[in-house]
């Protein structure tokens, strides 16, 4: 299993940190979009987009403090809890705006 403590783990560790921090942008530019469209499930879903940031930095700390791994159980565990979302909040929120925008 990978870890934060040698070899090719720390790559790994700095490739998962990146997909956060891209996450957390790209999670913000929907926030905007949300909160732009008058979205009315929008705090349950910027909480939701908290939630998984909160989540994922929480798995890579715990993984610099050597008290887990970055493995690809991890990595599919988080894939899986964003994909989740994705068709469960996203699409709602897809739904919504697309109505608005064509109703």
């Amino acid at each position: 299993a990978a870890t934060l403590a040698g070899g090719s783990s720390e790559r790994l560790a700095e490739v998962f940190h990146g997909l956060i921090m891209t996450m957390e942008e790209e999670l913000d530019r929907e926030n905007d979009l949300i909160e732009r469209a008058r979205y009315p499930l929008a705090i349950e879903h910027t909480a939701a987009h908290d939630s998984l940031v909160a989540h994922f930095l929480n798995v890579y700390w715990q993984a610099a403090c050597g008290k887990t791994a970055i493995d690809l159980g991890v990595l599919e565990h988080v894939s899986a809890l964003l994909v989740d979302h994705i068709k469960a909040c996203d699409r709602a929120f897809a739904e919504f705006y697309l109505s608005a925008r064509h109703g």
